[in-house]
C-alpha cells in the first residue's frame, strides 16, 4: 500500500521503476536498506557557532568521552553545561522534545524539556541520514565532519525509525501543533531534529 501511494512520485522521479510491482519495489527497498550508508554530521570544533545544533557531537567531545552522544547526552559534557539551564519556553529544546515525545513516542523527561539526568537523556535517539542519494558529504547543515556508521552496529538495535525525508523538516513544515507554536511566536529556528533516527 505504501508503494502504491508513491507511484505518482516514482513516475516523476524514477520512471524506469514506476511500473514495478509493489512486491518488487518492497524487495528492492529492503535490499537497499541493508547496504545503504548511514551518516551523521558533527562539528570539528565544539566552539563552532556556525552549525545549527550546538549541543551535538564534536571531535573534542568524541575524543574525551569515547562514545557517540545523542544531542541530549551531549548536554552533560562539561563544555555544554549551560545547555541544562535553558528556559524551555524560549529555546529550541522544547521543540525537539515535543517532536520526540508527541510524534515519535519517546519517553518524556521527568521535569522539563531538558533531561534531569544522563539516564533520561539516553532514552532519546541518535539522528542519522540514510544516504540513498549516495553523496559523500552527509548533511553539512549539522556539522563539517561526516561519520559513516558501520551498519552492523544497528543490526540488533532495540528500535529503528526510518523516515523517507528529513524529520526536522517535516516537523517544521507539516506538523500542525508545531506550526501553531511558530505562528504564536513561541519558537525560533533550529531544533526539532533532523535526518532519520536510530
Amino acid at each position: 500500500a505504501m508503494f502504491e501511494s508513491l507511484r505518482p512520485e516514482l513516475a516523476e522521479a524514477c520512471p524506469s521503476i514506476a511500473s514495478w510491482s509493489a512486491s518488487e519495489l518492497a524487495r528492492r527497498f529492503e535490499e537497499e536498506m541493508q547496504t545503504v550508508e548511514l551518516l551523521s554530521n558533527f562539528q570539528a570544533a565544539s566552539e563552532d557557532t556556525t552549525m545549527q545544533n550546538g549541543d551535538e557531537m564534536s571531535l573534542a567531545m568524541l575524543e574525551v568521552d569515547g562514545y557517540w552522544a545523542n544531542q541530549w547526552q551531549a548536554m552533560f559534557n562539561p563544555a555544554e553545561a549551560d545547555s541544562l539551564a535553558q528556559n524551555c519556553s524560549s529555546s529550541n529544546y522544547g521543540i525537539g522534545n515535543d517532536a520526540e515525545t508527541a510524534l515519535y513516542g519517546y519517553p518524556t523527561f521527568s521535569a522539563d524539556c531538558v533531561p534531569a539526568n544522563f539516564l533520561e537523556a539516553s532514552d532519546r535517539p541518535i539522528y542519522t541520514a540514510v544516504n540513498t542519494a549516495k553523496v559523500d558529504v552527509g548533511n553539512p547543515t549539522f556539522g563539517d565532519v561526516t561519520l559513516v556508521w558501520n551498519t552492523d552496529w544497528f543490526a540488533n538495535a532495540d528500535s529503528t525509525i526510518i523516515s523517507y525525508l528529513d524529520t526536522g523538516m517535516w516537523e517544521f513544515t507539516c506538523h500542525d501543533d508545531f506550526k501553531r507554536v511558530i505562528n504564536a511566536g513561541g519558537a525560533g529556528g533550529g531544533g526539532g531534529g533532523g535526518g532519520n533516527m536510530f
